[in-house]
């Protein structure tokens, strides 16, 4: 069931209120939430529309739990930081499932892209600026392909990294 605003998640060690949708799709929701110390945080619900095949939305589900999984291995400061899977189980259970990870202050870089076409008349993208995100990419994809079990970052597209307007820094999202 799709939460609302003002609803709360429970997690292991804290509850955590919704207080807007950032984004839908085929199976789950993004929000914007703030746990017990007033932080925000972002939570992803995984639940089933109907508008999938039962087999679909199992291997789904199976998806979903495995980003935890992975998430859950990485500490690195280009990488999101996972907080917890709710709930928190070996085997996903039937019913709504969450993920929270932190909630980068600012833009996925496509938008940053675009944003800087459209202001500077399709000007190219700044080349030491591309190259210093370039950089920064690939020290997340190094830290991920040198971890036990060798991580593979299968998505990296402008959409799945966001520009941190706080630290100045790029974040891969997404390992769903």
């Amino acid at each position: 069931m799709l939460l609302k605003p003002g609803e709360h998640v429970t997690g292991a060690s804290q509850s955590y209120e919704i207080v807007e949708i950032l984004g839908q799709g085929t199976y789950g929701t993004v929000f914007r939430a703030r746990d017990e110390a007033a932080n925000f945080v972002v939570i992803k619900q995984l639940f089933d529309t109907g508008s999938a095949s039962k087999e679909d939305f199992d291997y789904q589900r199976k998806l979903f739990w495995r980003e935890a999984e992975i998430l859950g291995q990485i500490n690195h400061p280009k990488i999101v930081r996972f907080i917890e899977r709710i709930p928190d189980v070996p085997v996903p259970p039937e019913g709504d499932l969450f993920l929270v990870m932190e909630l980068v202050q600012g833009t996925t870089l496509r938008k940053v892209f675009d944003d800087f076409r459209i202001k500077n008349n399709s000007q190219p993208f700044p080349a030491e600026v591309a190259v210093g995100v370039g950089i920064e990419i690939c020290e997340a994809l190094h830290y991920l392909h040198t971890l036990p079990g060798q991580i593979i970052y299968r998505d990296l597209k402008p959409e799945n990294v966001m520009w941190d307007s706080v630290a100045g820094k790029c974040k891969l999202i997404d390992f769903g």
